[in-house]
């Protein structure tokens, strides 16, 4: 049963527990996430991804969330990486800095990294993306992604461009409530899948939704929408489509979560990422096999394609 491939988690401890390493073994977790409560020092962040490894069959995703700026786990330990828009003008800065970045995740064993932001710079902003943002212009921010994307992809580094379809113009940040954006469809179009039509081009393996209503789309929550999947697929995406964390507020508590991952992979997702609410891992897990027939009608198969497909390129 390859279930738990399609899941990457949080872990609350700088260590693996007993219990954890027998529950990602046995239901072979696809991969984890790592935050800054994970990590003391580079040896402890090397054992940790080392015994990660250790209790995974098939080889596991090790995530990081380092798009640079205010957004950097284990920043004290690892390379500096500017905010995106202190590159303008100077993007062989970014690939001199990335390249450090890069050599120091080789070293651990991080082989994904949910970067780089694709999303354009509106205004007013989203609150969520202050200091995240590259330009308000697609073909700027395709440029900007593609070094980011080339500096790590030549290492073996998995990028994750983000947050499709587009959060730039929505009001709310879904860390706290649902996004809501109401742009018109053909600004979609021409801006932000342009962008990510253009990360695609030069790379993209893993593209993140999050938890937006783009009402130009749908009046659902993208995260348990089927058309944006279908969109995604759609702009040329080949590669792993995950959500945005499931226990962020947007989302967390209006349903059970194994309710909500569920609906999430049968949304067209190959990948849900829940960060935190570590004590319902198990639960999530057995409601996904008790619905395996529901996976399997919804792409389940092909999802495991895509995610063995990207994983033969890992280091």
């Amino acid at each position: 049963m390859t279930i738990g491939q399609r899941l990457i988690i949080g872990i609350d401890k700088p260590h693996l527990s007993e219990s954890l390493k027998s529950f990602i073994s046995e239901n072979r977790i696809g991969g984890v996430i790592l935050f800054d409560h994970n990590g003391n020092d580079l040896d402890q962040i090397y054992r940790l991804i080392k015994d990660i490894n250790d209790s995974c069959d098939i080889k596991p995703f090790v995530a990081i969330d380092y798009e640079g700026g205010r957004v950097r786990r284990f920043k004290s330990l690892l390379p500096f990486l500017d905010k995106p828009a202190a590159y303008k003008n100077n993007l062989s800065k970014l690939r001199d800095d990335l390249d450090l970045v890069a050599e120091m995740f080789i070293q651990l064993g991080i082989n994904v990294n949910f970067a780089p932001v694709v999303d354009l710079e509106y205004s007013p902003l989203n609150g969520a993306l202050v200091g995240r943002v590259y330009s308000s212009f697609p073909d700027e921010v395709i440029e900007y992604a593609r070094v980011f994307i080339e500096c790590l992809t030549k290492r073996g580094i998995i990028c994750c461009a983000k947050h499709f379809p587009g959060l730039g113009s929505a009001i709310n940040d879904p860390h706290r409530e649902t996004a809501l954006s109401c742009l018109e469809l053909e600004k979609v179009a021409t801006s932000d899948l342009t962008a990510f039509r253009g990360a695609i081009g030069v790379g993209a393996q893993m593209i993140m939704t999050t938890h937006v209503i783009m009402t130009a789309i749908s009046d659902k929550i993208a995260t348990f929408e089927p058309l944006i999947a279908r969109l995604a697929r759609d702009v040329g995406f080949e590669g792993i489509l995950i959500c945005d964390d499931l226990s962020m507020g947007a989302v967390s508590g209006k349903r059970s979560l194994p309710e909500m991952t569920l609906d999430t992979l049968c949304a067209g997702h190959d990948i849900a990422l829940i960060c935190h609410e570590h004590d319902k891992y198990n639960d999530v897990v057995e409601y996904l096999k008790s619905n395996v027939k529901a996976l399997e009608q919804h792409g389940h198969q092909e999802a495991l394609y895509r995610i063995a497909n990207v994983k033969k390129s890992l280091p």
